[in-house]
């Protein structure tokens, strides 16, 4: 297992996370929210953002339950980006927003539908902790909905997530 070190910790994500070795995937799927903080806006909806549908499916479950966890620190750096100075982003202001709203949320919901109950629970308690970040539209239209779906997902008792 070797790793450029000569690689900017964006380069290094966005080379291996498309490793074919499970283990270089997941130690940088583990830095996606820090490196997606300190690169900005611009380089993470260019860089960061589409490694997300091919992590989304990974082969490897604790790929993809990684994945879930970083979504909240990933949406946290893209509505950082837009507050600046630390100052909390209000709802539906910018691109970030629209970013975390629509993009974020329907990975989250893409591993809510996971086969493995670790990826649906890290993905619920991202989601629940990613509430914060919604307008109460958003709240009622995106969480809310995914919820009520799965709550109502008489087929699998184990398709469920307990909130």
């Amino acid at each position: 297992l070797t790793i450029d070190d000569a690689l900017s910790p964006l380069q290094r994500l966005t080379k291996y996370a498309a490793s074919s070795i499970a283990l270089q995937r997941l130690v940088h799927v583990r830095t996606l929210g820090e490196v997606a903080a300190a690169a900005g806006y611009a380089d993470t909806s260019r860089e960061i953002m589409p490694l997300l549908p091919a992590l989304a499916v990974d082969a490897e479950g604790i790929i993809r339950q990684t994945l879930a966890l970083q979504l909240r620190p990933l949406a946290d750096a893209l509505l950082g980006a837009e507050a600046g100075d630390g100052a909390r982003p209000s709802p539906e202001r910018g691109p970030g927003y629209a970013m975390v709203s629509n993009v974020i949320l329907a990975f989250l919901h893409t591993l809510l539908g996971d086969a493995l109950p670790e990826v649906r629970t890290a993905a619920g308690s991202t989601l629940v902790a990613m509430a914060r970040h919604l307008s109460p539209a958003d709240r009622r239209g995106g969480p809310l909905r995914t919820a009520l779906r799965l709550a109502g997902d008489r087929g699998s008792d184990d398709a469920r997530v307990a909130g």
